[in-house]
């Protein structure tokens, strides 16, 4: 109820602020299109969905909204600071939360004819031009817009406010080419809109990520959660809803960012190892997925150490997470918060993409009585 109640709050917000945006597209024929995703936690199965292997994340209720209307009708409006605009063949995004991140203007605008070109500077912009330059690529027709993103997925703390940002997108385009509010997907639908999602950011935002954020993102259901086998694209949705746990979600207040070129850099190392399995274990192993702690044991003379420990990680961590799985469908909330622990310490150990600050919180929590485990 209560997430209703904020996401009502903020349709409502982005509607008075899309008409103070946009006067002169407020009259008698105007139509809004509107389009939702919520941001998500990984319980467990870090870097492991660009590995091939398995995820186990859930969905938030903090989500991306984004409303819009058509401009193609509308040839010009003003902005507050009387500054002209051509909607008529534009795409143009406000932002009531995302632009101030980046010290941006408020209205961002591309053409038509620039659209499927990719971005030369930094914008969370980007994440929109994206998913329409896709959407266009693969056949679909999508008319000039003016819209308003809000949202209240926190953002650079890991908890895909880019990836939300994306599939609020892709509703918003499913709602506009279909002219409807009131859509009902297919899995095979959701998973197109999951992979247009993906491709998006990784043509238009550089960002070599795997799929488990736009799944999830698209897939994920209330009160459950869902482990994805990134290989086959399958899931299960497993009850995530006992009243007497609480999953708590603590910000460290260091900044997470995939541009970065170490998540580049790690996905390298994997391939790397990938290459030397394939080579001098067996021709069948295709990715970390098919690997066991054995097998790069057995290459481990010819590995560079900082590759044998980021495979180690992605090979134990795919064994943690259908662990975790079984044994929240078990109620073992006690291995589950062992498997977190562990998790934890080889992100730390192996993969080296933990902090200080991360550290300390999960020592802190593992301390306390009735916690479980962290991560």
């Amino acid at each position: 109820y209560q997430r209703r109640v904020r996401e009502n709050e903020m349709i409502l917000k982005a509607k008075q602020k899309f008409l103070e945006i946009f006067p002169n597209l407020n009259n008698e024929n105007l139509k809004l299109y509107g389009g939702i995703a919520p941001g998500r936690v990984n319980l467990i199965g870090e870097h492991t969905d660009y590995n091939q292997g398995f995820v186990f994340p859930l969905a938030l209720p903090q989500t991306t909204i984004a409303i819009a209307t058509l401009t193609t009708a509308t040839p010009t409006t003003t902005n507050n600071n009387n500054t002209h605009l051509n909607l008529c063949s534009n795409f143009s995004f406000v932002s009531l939360n995302l632009q101030d991140s980046l010290n941006e203007s408020k209205i961002i605008q591309i053409s038509t004819s620039e659209i499927l070109q990719k971005p030369t500077q930094k914008s969370w912009s980007n994440y929109v031009q994206g998913v329409i330059a896709e959407y266009i690529k693969a056949g679909f027709s999508v008319p000039p817009f003016a819209a308003v993103f809000i949202g209240n997925v926190p953002l650079g703390g890991g908890l895909s406010s880019s990836a939300s940002l994306e599939v609020a997108t892709a509703m918003l385009i499913e709602s506009i080419i279909n002219n409807s509010h009131e859509l009902q997907f297919t899995d095979e639908k959701k998973l197109q809109i999951a992979l247009l999602c993906q491709k998006a950011e990784h043509n238009y935002a550089s960002v070599p990520c795997g799929l488990m954020d736009q799944y999830i993102s698209t897939f994920g259901v209330t009160g459950t959660a869902l482990l994805l086998d990134c290989r086959s694209t399958k899931h299960q949705l497993i009850p995530f809803n006992n009243p007497n746990l609480s999953l708590l979600v603590t910000n460290s207040n260091v900044k997470h960012e995939l541009s970065g070129g170490e998540y580049a850099q790690r996905r390298q190392q994997c391939e790397q190892s990938v290459e030397l399995l394939c080579n001098h274990v067996s021709s069948s192993i295709n990715s970390l997925r098919d690997a066991t702690i054995s097998d790069i044991d057995k290459i481990k003379h010819l590995l560079p150490e900082i590759c044998y420990k980021r495979a180690k990680h992605v090979i134990t961590e795919n064994e943690r997470t259908q662990n975790a799985a079984e044994a929240l469908k078990n109620n073992d909330w006690k291995l589950v918060g062992e498997l977190m622990v562990a998790s934890h310490r080889s992100l730390q150990n192996d993969y080296e993409v933990s902090c200080i600050e991360l550290d300390l919180l999960v020592d802190i929590a593992i301390e306390i009585d009735g916690v479980y485990g962290s991560r």
